[in-house]
């Protein structure tokens, strides 16, 4: 089966509810629960180009904990299938809403911290894509089914990309398992990137910062992706992703999980593809900086790709 990623879609809605949990050497770096709504569709490619173009709207979006996020919207992303890579087109706009947003909050005690994020954002190669894919929804939308014969068993090879803030290299795989006449079923996983993060400690910029546990690879993965395609739109219906690292003797932990979820249901009569799972609850933080709280403390803190 070959899905037709070549004619434009129109609008599809969907609903989104995302968590994030991260600890390192018993302080909490992250915590985040969110959900909410928004919409995507699929451009009409540029003449000579086969690289699909997708637009993310915003329609609304609440985070506990916090009273005024920064929202990105819209946003363009180009999949690059050769490189297994999803980008943001133009982040020129972006840059407005950032300076906007950080002119409103920056205070003496936050000033570093926001410079930090700022040049992940605008300065770091892939470094707003990284973070929008470590804490937000957006990576079961490139999944490699461009232009390609979809058969049961068929293992794909997608996103390569950073998890932050831990700086891990990841790559993306989904194996399909069921095929109907409007939707194609994906399992999917994460593995460590082992030649990226060698690449990544033979540079002395990435070595200074780094971790033990990326020098030891003390850690494990363990995930899982639950993926519905829609067959008429050759586009996503549902996914279901989760994700828990753990390592060095407990002094590393993170959990992520999130659901999306196209609010126009599939034709035909089918079962809920996912059951819905508790999440477990941890501390939380109050104020706005502690989104990106690792931002704001030490440089031992920040970043590190």
């Amino acid at each position: 089966m070959i899905l037709d990623t070549s004619k434009p879609t129109e609008r599809i809605a969907y609903l989104f509810d995302f968590y994030k949990y991260h600890k390192y050497k018993g302080k909490t770096i992250l915590n985040i629960e969110s959900n909410g709504s928004f919409n995507t569709q699929r451009l009409i490619r540029e003449e000579g180009s086969n690289l699909p173009e997708y637009v993310f709207r915003s329609e609304s979006y609440h985070q506990e904990r916090m009273k005024d996020p920064l929202i990105f919207s819209p946003l363009k992303w180009i999949y690059n299938k050769a490189e297994h890579a999803a980008s943001i087109k133009s982040k020129d706009h972006l840059k407005r809403v950032w300076c906007r947003y950080r002119d409103k909050y920056r205070r003496p005690e936050n000033a570093a911290g926001l410079l930090v994020f700022e040049r992940l954002l605008f300065n770091v190669p892939m470094g707003m894509e990284y973070d929008f894919f470590s804490n937000g929804a957006y990576l079961p939308f490139f999944i490699d089914i461009y232009d390609i014969d979809i058969e049961e068993e068929t293992v794909l090879k997608t996103q390569d990309w950073v998890l932050m803030p831990m700086s891990i290299p990841v790559n993306t795989y989904f194996k399909c398992t069921k095929l109907t006449d409007e939707s194609i079923y994906l399992d999917g996983w994460l593995t460590l990137d082992e030649d990226k993060l060698d690449e990544l400690l033979t540079k002395e910029i990435f070595r200074q910062k780094a971790k033990s546990y990326h020098f030891s690879k003390d850690f494990r993965i363990e995930s899982s992706i639950k993926v519905v395609i829609d067959i008429r739109n050759a586009c996503l219906h549902s996914a279901l992703f989760s994700l828990e690292i753990s390592g060095e003797n407990d002094s590393l932990h993170e959990r992520m999980q999130y659901e999306v979820k196209g609010t126009m249901p599939l034709k035909r009569e089918d079962e809920e593809p996912f059951p819905k799972r508790p999440k477990e609850r941890y501390p939380a933080f109050s104020s706005l900086e502690n989104k990106h709280s690792f931002l704001l403390e030490d440089d031992d803190e920040s970043f590190i790709i």
